[in-house]
């Protein structure tokens, strides 16, 4: 029997594992693949976590970026509010380096 998460039930996912802390890089990368594998069960992934959307919205996942406050935060704004495709971000950081 294959195990899915069920569709249009809300599930919570612990982004900080204290017990990683005290595991290898290589066994790090593989708990984050297995993270990130449950995301892609989501309907919907609303997340307070960079760490979180920044994968998910690279995946084509449907993820909403929330705030703990509800108010907009100046370090993450420009990453959350634009939708930049990879040719504009790449001339983007190029323009900023070569000035």
């Amino acid at each position: 029997m294959q195990n899915t998460i069920p569709s249009k039930q809300p599930f919570i996912i612990n982004q900080y594992i204290q017990e990683l802390k005290d595991v290898n890089p290589k066994d790090r990368i593989i708990a984050a693949g297995d993270l990130l594998s449950q995301y892609k069960y989501a309907d919907k992934i609303y997340t307070t976590r960079l760490h979180c959307y920044l994968p998910s919205k690279a995946m084509g996942l449907n993820v909403e970026f929330i705030t703990a406050d509800g108010k907009d935060c100046y370090r993450t704004k420009d990453l959350i509010d634009k939708d930049l495709d990879k040719e504009e971000l790449k001339n983007k950081f190029y323009e900023k380096i070569n000035k």
